[in-house]
């Protein structure tokens, strides 16, 4: 299989080096471009792949082309590789609010294209990536785009109209997991710890209950209610949150950013 990456970007190279760490390709099957010299330049250092400036130069290399652009450069990258995407491709988009039919509508008819939302996680191998066919993607794309989704995470198949809740839910997800640290680790400050002792903790205990989320496939609810004993001290610091409206506000957070998610995906309708 060989692969184009269209953007060199955090994203793209972290992708690059994922697929490559994983054995999904080697560096000889890997093709990225990018109109920042240095961003390329910097990737074909550390990971020996071929890199160009042109973006039609990975089209006729690369049989699956991903686009790992921002959703405001998708029509001039699209307009640059339309002449060079051929049936035989499969187009793999991961810019957000960009739908697999405004992609097909600005390359040629029969263009395959799948649409995806990973998260900041795939540097670390751990995104929470979801993906979605266009209307001529087969089963075998399908099976392709999950394949490369795992090399750096968990990959899971969704109708496209649940994109928006995803990009609000996972895709915006760990910034809310990095205030969640900030704020445990700043009450561990005030109690008395180090920040840094209080930020690994921190860091930790929420790495360690994501975990056993996943793992014991127990529901969050059982998996809170078992650690909080009545009268305990996790039952204090609960209370807190509640009192808070913490679960609300989060849920909020959430809704609000698939509600973003939606109005600019209107943009690319």
């Amino acid at each position: 299989m060989k692969v184009g990456i269209i953007g060199a970007g955090v994203m793209g190279s972290s992708i690059a080096k994922r697929l490559l760490a994983k054995g999904v390709v080697t560096a000889e099957e890997i093709f990225v471009s990018d109109v920042d010299e240095g961003k390329w330049e910097k990737l074909a250092k550390e990971a020996g792949v071929a890199t160009f400036k042109e973006n039609p130069r990975v089209a006729r290399e690369a049989e699956v082309l991903m686009l790992c652009v921002k959703p405001q450069q998708m029509a001039e990258a699209l307009a640059s590789l339309k002449p060079f995407v051929t049936p035989d491709h499969l187009v793999i988009s991961i810019a957000a609010g960009v739908k697999t039919g405004a992609i097909e509508k600005m390359l040629a008819e029969g263009a395959r294209v799948v649409r995806a939302m990973p998260n900041q996680c795939c540097l670390i191998g751990l995104s929470a990536t979801a993906f979605s066919p266009g209307r001529n993607a087969t089963k075998e794309d399908l099976s392709t785009a999950e394949r490369i989704f795992s090399s750096f995470g968990k990959a899971y198949l969704v109708d496209e109209e649940m994109l928006d809740a995803v990009t609000g839910l996972s895709g915006s997800g760990p910034a809310y997991a990095y205030m969640a640290i900030e704020a445990m680790a700043e009450g561990g400050v005030e109690a008395g710890l180090p920040r840094e002792v209080a930020v690994a903790l921190a860091a930790q205990t929420l790495l360690g209950a994501a975990s056993m989320v996943l793992e014991t496939k127990r529901s969050p609810e059982e998996l809170r209610k078992s650690v909080a004993t009545p009268g305990g001290t996790t039952e204090a610091g609960i209370r807190v949150l509640e009192g808070g409206g913490f679960k609300g506000l989060l849920a909020k957070a959430v809704a609000e950013a698939a509600k973003r998610s939606k109005e600019l995906s209107s943009k690319y309708a």
